[in-house]
């Protein structure tokens, strides 16, 4: 991150990303028991997209279009492992929660159930970037755009290098199921249906 804090700091052009940074795409076993079509959903608080209630309802709508057209697999944690907390998604029909994995496997096994998806809906950072690696289409949701700029570019160079789809980013309104819907639906292979 320090080699780069020129590009991260919008001091230096795009090419030196291209230049500096080999990319490469990640891979990761699907697991057992989850539906044959879904759409990985993690949802946190963050600085992009704190927790308010006009944040919840968009994400509670969100989750309920969503489910209308396929299974949704709830990647929560239980666990607090940094300043980020989950919007507290309850079960819903048509959403099931992947099971708590131990702290030290934590981040491989929500790889494995977002390689097995269809699709990723998620908070803007760095875990929406975990799709995109892994050749999943990816929407990520924020209500305040707190991030870096730099990063969402990075990332699209990083895709168009590697053949896969960037992130899809949204900001949160009440068009954003809709627009959710949309972009998945538009997405290839994002097998929005039952």
């Amino acid at each position: 991150y320090t080699r780069l804090r020129y590009l991260w700091a919008n001091e230096r052009p795009m090419s030196v990303a291209g230049r500096r940074l080999e990319f490469a795409r990640l891979e990761a076993e699907r697991p057992a028991g989850l539906p044959g079509h879904y759409v990985a959903l993690k949802v946190y608080t963050s600085d992009c997209l704190p927790a308010t209630d006009e944040n919840s309802r968009v994400l509670s709508e969100t989750v309920d279009r969503l489910a209308e057209h396929t299974p949704v697999v709830l990647l929560s944690d239980q666990a607090a492992y940094d300043d980020h907390r989950d919007f507290g998604i309850q079960r819903e029909p048509g959403v099931v929660r992947s099971k708590q994995s131990d702290p030290r496997h934590n981040l491989a096994d929500k790889a494995s159930v977002v390689a097995g998806a269809s699709a990723l809906v998620c908070t803007y950072g760095g875990f929406s970037y975990l799709g995109a690696f892994l050749g999943v289409p990816a929407v990520t949701l924020h209500s305040h755009a707190t991030f870096n700029p730099v990063h969402p570019r990075v990332a699209r160079l990083a895709c168009s290098t590697m053949g896969l789809p960037a992130p899809t980013m949204l900001g949160m309104s009440d068009s954003t199921p809709n627009q959710a819907i949309a972009a998945l639906g538009a997405a290839d292979g994002a097998g929005l249906h039952r």
